[in-house]
């Protein structure tokens, strides 16, 4: 029987991502965690909504962070960066090494305690 491994924000562990990335784990959020995210979510939401100027959301990036981003076009936006960071160079890395960056991502979520520390 697969381990479940707990996001939390607090307690991972190299032997729960190697555990993961070899399949003998499976990964959740804790309810705080889920919370918190959730909390996020709806905060830039109502920025979104609002047309609210926040960096890498409703603007681009570095030089382009003064450049707005259309309310209409600000999922396209978000998701064309998160494909961004799906492309690469060089030869293909161990699909482990792929899974375990994966996994670690989320694992910073839960410690995002306002959002508002991150916008302009």
């Amino acid at each position: 029987m697969r381990k479940r491994v707990i996001i939390d924000g607090n307690s991972l562990s190299i032997e729960k991502v190697v555990a993961v990335a070899r399949g003998n784990a499976y990964v959740t959020l804790s309810t705080e965690a889920k919370r918190r995210v959730m909390l996020s979510r709806r905060t830039v939401e109502k920025w979104v909504s609002e047309h609210g100027k926040v960096y890498g959301i409703t603007t681009g990036f570095g030089p382009m962070s003064d450049r707005a981003v259309a309310v209409s076009e600000v999922r396209q936006f978000q998701e064309n960066l998160i494909r961004s960071f799906s492309a690469g160079f060089g030869n293909p890395s161990r699909e482990t090494l792929s899974e375990q960056l994966c996994f670690l991502e989320p694992m910073f979520w839960p410690k995002v305690t306002r959002v508002s520390e991150y916008a302009y």
